[in-house]
C-alpha cells in the first residue's frame, strides 16, 4: 500500500508544483482519516480474538457487525466533511488560488469513497483477528497491482488528480470487494455458525481456540495447597 502511495506522489509530482502541491494536501487528509479509521480496527483485532477464544462464535459475529456498522457511519461523516465543507478545509492548508481550485476537485471523488474506506479498514481487522493474514496479504497485492496499473495509464494519458485518486479508489474499492465476499462466505475469519459447532477455518486450528483451564492439570484437579 505504502509503494503504490509513493507511486501516485511521484506521478502527481510529474504534473508540476501546483499538482504536487495539491495532491499532497489531499493524501494528508486522506491519511487522517486513514488513522481513525484504524482505530476501530484495531478494536476488531481486540475484542473479536477474545470472543472466538471462547468459542462464541456468534457474540464474534455480532462484534464484527457492530464494528463493520461503526466504520461505515464514520465514512459517512467524513463523506459530509470533503462534500460540504471542502472548500473552508482547503483553505486551511493553502492560499494558492490554483491549489485550492485543485483541492476542492479531488474532495467529491475521495469523499464518494469514504464508506467503503470505513469498512475496508474493519475487515482488515476481522481478518487479522481470524488469524487469516495470506488471504489479507493476497487481497492486497491484487488490488495494489490494480492501482499501479491505473496510475501507470493515469501518468501516460496525463489523466490528472482525478485519475490518481481514481485509481487509489479502485485499490480499496477492490479490497473491500475481495474481503467482503469472504467475510459472508464459509471460509469466514469471524465463522457465522452456533457456539457449539467446530471452527474449520483454514486458518487456525481448534487447539489455537482451546484456553488451559488453571483449575486442572492433566485432566485432574489441582490441589488446594
Amino acid at each position: 500500500i505504502l509503494s503504490t502511495v509513493s507511486f501516485a506522489t511521484a506521478t502527481a509530482a510529474r504534473m508540476g508544483n501546483i499538482h504536487g502541491a495539491a495532491f499532497e494536501v489531499t493524501r494528508q487528509v486522506w491519511a487522517l482519516f486513514a488513522r481513525l479509521f484504524d482505530a476501530v480496527s484495531v478494536a476488531a483485532q481486540s475484542l473479536i480474538p477474545v470472543e472466538l477464544g471462547r468459542r462464541d462464535f456468534i457474540r464474534a459475529r455480532q462484534v464484527s457487525r457492530r464494528l463493520l456498522q461503526v466504520g461505515f457511519l464514520m465514512g459517512l461523516g467524513f463523506f459530509a466533511l470533503l462534500q460540504f465543507g471542502g472548500k473552508p478545509l482547503a483553505h486551511i492548508f493553502s492560499k494558492d488560488a490554483n491549489v485550492i481550485k485543485l483541492i476542492c476537485a479531488c474532495f467529491p471523488l475521495m469523499a464518494l469513497f469514504e464508506p467503503l474506506n470505513g469498512l475496508v479498514f474493519v475487515l482488515d481487522g476481522c481478518f487479522s483477528a481470524g488469524r487469516q493474514f495470506s488471504f489479507l496479504a493476497g487481497a492486497i497485492f491484487v488490488a495494489a497491482a490494480v492501482a499501479w496499473c491505473g496510475l501507470y495509464i493515469t501518468r501516460v494519458f496525463g489523466l490528472g488528480l482525478n485519475g490518481i485518486w481514481m485509481s487509489l479508489n479502485t485499490m480499496m474499492m477492490l479490497r473491500v470487494v475481495f474481503l467482503g465476499i469472504r467475510y459472508y462466505s464459509a471460509q469466514s475469519p469471524v465463522p457465522k455458525r452456533k457456539n457449539d459447532q467446530e471452527y474449520d477455518s483454514d486458518s487456525m486450528s481448534e487447539s489455537e481456540f482451546i484456553q488451559p483451564d488453571p483449575k486442572h492439570n492433566n485432566g485432574k484437579p489441582q490441589s488446594a495447597t
